[in-house]
């Protein structure tokens, strides 16, 4: 079987590197996804994951059980 070639990274994903992912239109990307997650994104209409909001004049921020917080683009975690 043929594979194309790719790179693991060393580390975590960050919150830095998701809205990178979103900035360079990841979710408007089928190549980016399997079939199945492609689907759930156009079904769906996601932009963003779940709680993320992004407001032209404070950026990033995510809802999360203490409201509303800025994006830090350092966490590992998506809320």
């Amino acid at each position: 079987m043929y594979l194309e070639s790719f790179r693991l990274a060393d580390r975590l994903v960050t919150a830095g590197d998701w809205t990178e992912f979103m900035t360079a239109g990841g979710y408007r990307r089928p190549e980016l996804w399997l079939s199945d997650g492609w689907y759930a994104v156009q079904e769906n209409g996601w932009d963003a994951p779940a709680y993320w909001r992004c407001d032209e004049h404070e950026g990033w921020s995510a809802f999360t059980l203490n409201g509303r917080r800025p994006i830090d683009p350092t966490s590992r975690s998506c809320t």
